[in-house]
């Protein structure tokens, strides 16, 4: 039992860590969980009683934080969009995840492995790669080098994308906005790319972004009756609850307070979670399927910016 809590107690310590580091890094506080969750448990060797609490905080941690982040979402904002912009981000996901997983089989990495780079790309980074990990019972270990790669491309994009609306590209707010939007991964790197600008792109690029995140939804649910026996659909009651839970919060039937609370619950146990898939990752497999993975997550997003580039750039005047 206490070599169990020892494993649990290395995890938390390590989202502690990386909540605090996450001030200075421009890396988010789950990426830098992951990442030091592979430099620890590529330095150290746990025994089987201690990985026990390790497995626990992944397998028992992770559900609870997917249905959590029902709370941060809202249907409503889909009416906010408009038609040429939902399909617009529907084509963009589809791409973007067909992409992945024609370049990983050109590159002759798993489909399990594409599927994370492109889902990562497509959806919110971190959070969508766990939650298909979790729905599809995949390796985390390639989920863990997945989040890695992703969170690097939009660390980049975070940086990149600003400079190009403010020195090379002119465009209305708008369509910097929904591109920034729809090109970025993870929530933060929206949110600081966009605002970096203005509010106005600011608040079009997050409204984007979390139009994007509830598109995954029906992935979640497609992949689980995909997964399913004999066709059968069986959703797991974290599915349910991460509906209903987005449900509840499209209503607006949360007290702001309490729903700061509950983001920072599944931050944080999202957080924890991710630092115990960084300890099951191994570098020398890492080094190993890395490069091809960073081929396929790379080139599955410039098939992403390229679609996006014609859609908002070039047909942005005669769509919006």
């Amino acid at each position: 039992m206490k070599s169990t809590l020892f494993g649990i107690v290395i995890c938390v310590a390590l989202g502690i860590v990386s909540r605090f580091l996450a001030s200075f890094l421009p890396l988010g506080q789950v990426m830098t969980a992951i990442l030091l969750g592979i430099v620890l448990g590529n330095l150290i060797t746990l025994n089987k009683e201690q990985n026990k609490g390790v497995t626990f905080c992944e397998k028992k941690l992770l559900p609870l934080a997917i249905a959590l982040m029902g709370f941060n979402l809202d249907y409503k904002v889909v009416t906010q969009m408009g038609i040429p912009m939902v399909v617009i981000i529907i084509l963009t996901i589809l791409i973007t995840i067909a992409s992945a997983l024609a370049l990983g089989k050109l590159f002759r990495i798993d489909r399990e492995m594409s599927l994370f780079c492109g889902v990562g790309n497509a959806f919110c980074g971190s959070s969508a790669i766990a939650a298909v990990q979790s729905v599809t019972d995949g390796d985390e270990e390639k989920a863990g080098v997945s989040i890695a790669l992703v969170n690097l491309l939009g660390t980049v994009g975070m940086f990149a994308l600003p400079a190009a609306f403010r020195f090379l590209i002119q465009v209305s707010d708008f369509q910097a906005g929904a591109f920034i939007g729809a090109a970025l991964q993870a929530v933060g790197q929206v949110t600081a790319a966009g605002f970096s600008l203005n509010d106005n792109i600011g608040e079009v690029a997050v409204i984007v972004k979390m139009c994007r995140i509830l598109m995954l939804t029906p992935l979640l649910l497609f992949l689980n009756f995909w997964k399913g026996n004999g066709g059968k659909l069986s959703v797991p009651p974290y599915i349910l609850f991460f509906i209903l839970f987005s449900v509840v919060a499209s209503f607006r039937f949360i007290p702001p307070g309490l729903k700061e609370g509950l983001h920072f619950a599944e931050k944080a146990f999202l957080t924890v979670a991710m630092a115990a898939v960084g300890m099951k990752t191994s570098l020398k497999n890492l080094s190993r399927e890395g490069g091809d993975a960073l081929l396929t997550g790379l080139g599955s997003w410039m098939c992403q910016l390229f679609f996006l580039s014609f859609a908002f750039l070039f047909l942005g005047k005669v769509l919006f």
